[in-house]
């Protein structure tokens, strides 16, 4: 009978009908009804099977135990919290409880959702989890837990992690947290398509700590959560943990973050560890963290909510003044109308009342809305702003207590960030309940392990950055002889520690032309700092080698300073990787003709950032050669070069072999190297720069022409001026002329000096200015149908694409591409590959096999 009524109660649940009956099983009648809210894990199973939940819900309970203090002799059995319910101590205790739930659910089905329930030693229900659910949890399930929220008021923790939530229990949980006093909600390891998880934050709640670790949450779903902590909305006046833990969060969405800091008060602890911020992302966080300027929207937004307030104080004051009015007129009436004398008895209400009646009506007032409303606090108050020349400042935010930036792209640059940020900190008198910075993760990222600024609270020592020599103390210089030096010498040689080959190569005439640093495992910064020092000494080296090294982020940073001073053109760089490394740095100069990135890890975004720079008008559009061959470079970094080889005509070798490019990516390098139209913006700003030519030319025309005509002549016209004077007295004498034909001479010289004055100033600006030069010349584009084609990038001579994954269809459109280069002479690939003594007519394997041999 028991088992028919179990399976009567699955049919209703498959069929998913609605239905007012209750299923009550046999002890169910006896005990008098169906299960009450008040008994959670019996009454949300029958509750959603007999309301046609889509799914079986099992579950099952833990028990927490009383705290007890460890001790040494309290052995770690003793001292664990949970304890599983299927002990026979637990079972004995409610077991009765637990055999009748299992009435009405059947826990063999793999379909069902175990639902964890956990209760403390007063037997209070204060957590619900599912954890690694297998489908989809039901929006029903979550309605069937609201139902029970009054009767269970010390239910503070909701966790669903592994799987198993959607956008409908979302929001669910959303209208759920109102009406509930759950302080905490773990998300972690679910993943939403739609992203709507700041569903959470939208209404008043008392929501303190959210996690929502491996999410998969991007940029734009980061700017919806910071919207929704933004100061005035319900979230920020509650939460206090946000946990963003091992997402793809850029820094897009930490500058969202670092805006939202800037006004938010109660945030404590942010987690962002093992996200995609780099050192840009990081100073968007740390600038809120210290003092920042007020911008026009904080400003303003300060003015309204200050107005807010004198309003609401004018109310209130008006209000008070009415009610002390009233209590005036009810008073005088009393004391009008004959009553018995009472016995005279003084208490504390009527001294304080005899009192109160002593202060005028505004006294009374002021005194009684003082008590309703507090004097103005905002977060840019008096005492959290500072005015420096005329501009308000904020102290920033000092609520922020535990930050984690553990595994991203961070450098030497953030780590220095945070030591100012520290010290700004320990030095500013903090607000009240206010204690700054006291903890910051930073574990995983690219920063040299030996950073003593970043710790103020250590002692100073001496810290040795370069490797140490012994050398031995019996060693004297003077009073050795050739012989005996050389014996010393490699006495030292040979108790080096840690020492570093640094090998100079010179030419014929003895000339410093090339430094060679190979096979170190941490090329120190202070080597670097005194090649710097030996520059100015050696202007003829042009090249710099740093091969299969350990270098960081000092070591980019000190060798761009070293480009800038001195004449190096050629860095090679190969097999010296360096994590999340800013190769932009050696392009800041115009200096740099060679750069090989070979072996050095380079993924996308470094290539990206590589590309931008190589663009027209840019530092590094001089770049002769670029060799990123063995990197980690796709279609999509492949898709950047191309973009910059639509405006570069400088670059003539370029290496991409080794990587992991396919016919998607060497068909759009290839496009460029052939006609293709140009952009709307391409257009643009090649009539922005023609433009400009044209008026700065026209400007130094006029200055060249104007300084010309007012100074006079050089010596040799000044010459030839005064030898022509003296001629024509001569002739005057001898000759006698008309006055016409005299005006005629002066008209014809003073037209001669005109030309002469325009073209040695038209000759000057030519000098200065140069002829026009743009990637889009007018004479390398073409008008086709309305639109705008270039004839290619015809700079390119050696293009290196092997052992890459490309197919027939790349050999075709380089076909295509030699093709149209044959009628440019001497441009293109072809000057390299030399494809003009070739059959283009035979198999295209064949044509392939013969330009890879040249």
């Amino acid at each position: 009978m028991k088992s028919a009524k179990i399976k009567s109660a699955s049919l209703c649940f498959q069929s998913k009908k609605l239905s007012s009956q209750v299923i009550v099983s046999g002890k169910d009648s006896e005990r008098g009804g169906a299960p009450t809210p008040k008994d959670f894990d019996r009454f949300i199973p029958w509750l959603c099977l007999n309301f046609g939940a889509p799914r079986i819900v099992t579950v099952q309970r833990f028990d927490q135990e009383e705290y007890r203090p460890q001790t040494k002799r309290m052995s770690k059995a003793r001292g664990k919290i949970l304890k599983e319910n299927s002990s026979k101590r637990e079972m004995q205790s409610y077991g009765k409880q637990a055999k009748h739930a299992s009435n009405y659910v059947n826990t063999d089905n793999k379909y069902a959702i175990l639902m964890h329930t956990y209760y403390n030693p007063e037997g209070l229900l204060v957590e619900v989890a599912f954890i690694n659910c297998s489908g989809e949890i039901p929006k029903g399930i979550i309605r069937a837990i609201s139902t029970c929220l009054a009767f269970h008021p010390a239910f503070c923790r909701l966790t669903i992690r592994g799987g198993g939530l959607v956008k409908s229990v979302l929001y669910e949980i959303g209208k759920l947290l109102p009406y509930s006093n759950i302080t905490d909600i773990c998300l972690d390891s679910n993943h939403v398509v739609e992203g709507n998880y700041s569903v959470i934050l939208e209404n008043v709640s008392c929501l303190q700590t959210l996690s929502l670790r491996r999410c998969e949450i991007d940029d734009k779903v980061c700017k919806e959560l910071a919207n929704k902590l933004e100061y005035g909305a319900p979230a920020s006046k509650s939460l206090v943990s946000l946990d963003l833990t091992s997402n793809i969060i850029s820094d897009l969405g930490a500058e969202a973050l670092g805006k939202m800091l800037r006004r938010n008060r109660m945030l404590l602890q942010l987690c962002l560890a093992d996200n995609r911020l780099t050192d840009k992302g990081a100073f968007y966080i740390f600038n809120s963290i210290c003092s920042f300027a007020l911008s026009k929207d904080d400003v303003r937004d300060l003015k309204l909510r200050y107005l807010k307030y004198c309003f609401r104080k004018i109310k209130i004051h008006e209000q008070c003044e009415k009610e002390i009015v009233n209590r005036l007129k009810q008073e005088s009436d009393k004391e009008n109308r004959p009553h018995k004398s009472p016995k005279k008895t003084k208490n504390r209400r009527d001294a304080g009342a005899s009192d109160f009646d002593k202060l005028t009506l505004m006294e009374q007032t002021a005194k009684m809305a003082k008590e309703l409303i507090n004097d103005f606090t905002d977060i840019f108050d008096n005492q959290n702003i500072n005015i420096r020349r005329g501009r308000m400042y904020s102290i920033g935010n000092f609520k922020v207590c535990y930050l984690n930036l553990a595994y991203n792209n961070l450098s030497y640059f953030s780590v220095k960030k945070l030591n100012e940020v520290l010290k700004y900190q320990r030095t500013v008198n903090k607000p009240d309940k206010c204690k700054g910075l006291l903890k910051v993760v930073l574990d995983g990222n690219n920063i040299p392990k030996i950073l003593r600024q970043a710790n103020p609270n250590l002692k100073p020592r001496r810290i040795s950055v370069m490797p140490q020599i012994r050398v031995p103390p019996e060693l004297d210089v003077k009073s050795s002889t050739r012989t005996g030096l050389l014996a010393s010498t490699d006495s030292v040689s040979s108790e080096r520690v840690n020492a570093i080959n640094v090998t100079m190569v010179y030419d014929n005439y003895n000339t410093l032309m090339e430094i060679l640093i190979t096979k170190v495992m941490d090329v120190p910064r202070a080597l670097l700092r005194i090649i710097s020092l030996l520059l100015p000494y050696y202007r003829n080296l042009t090249r710099i080698t740093i091969c299969k090294c350990g270098i960081n982020m000092y070591s980019i940073y000190e060798l761009s300073k070293v480009l800038y001073a001195s004449t190096i053109t050629e860095v090679c760089l190969d097999g010296s990787p360096v994590l999340g490394a800013d190769y932009t740095m050696l392009l800041e100069t115009t200096k740099l003709r060679y750069l090989s990135l070979s072996k050095c890890n380079i993924q996308d975004d470094t290539c990206k950032l590589i590309a931008v720079k190589l663009q027209n008008m840019c530092c590094a559009q001089n770049l002769l050669l670029l060799n990123l061959s063995t990197n980690r470079i796709t279609d999509e970094g492949a898709k950047h070069i191309s973009n910059a080889l639509r405006t570069n005509r400088h670059l003539r070798y370029l290496n991409l072999s080794d990587n992991h490019i396919t016919d998607c990516g060497a068909g759009q390098i290839l496009d460029v190297l052939i006609e293709f139209p140009l952009t709307y913006e391409e257009m643009m700003g090649m009539r922005r720069r023609r433009f400009e030519y044209l008026k700065r030319r026209n400007e130094l025309h006029e200055k060249y022409l104007a300084h010309i005509h007012n100074r006079p002549f050089d010596e040799l016209s000044q010459f030839s001026r005064k030898s022509g004077q003296q001629k024509r007295k001569k002739t005057s004498l001898t000759t006698l002329r008309s006055k016409g034909s005299a005006r005629r001479d002066k008209e014809l010289t003073s037209s001669t000096d005109d030309e002469h004055i325009k073209t040695k100033a038209e000759m000057l600006t030519a000098e200065v200015l140069g002829p026009f030069e743009d990637p889009f010349h007018p004479k390398t584009i073409k008008r086709i149908e309305g639109y705008v084609y270039s004839v290619g990038n015809m700079t390119l001579a050696y293009l290196n694409l092997a052992y890459n994954n490309l197919s027939y269809m790349c050999i075709k459109k380089l076909l295509s591409v030699i093709k149209h280069q044959n009628n440019y002479k001497n441009k293109g690939l072809k000057t390299l590959l030399k494809w003009q003594h070739c059959d283009l007519n035979r198999e295209v394997p064949y044509f392939f096999k013969l330009v890879v041999v040249r």
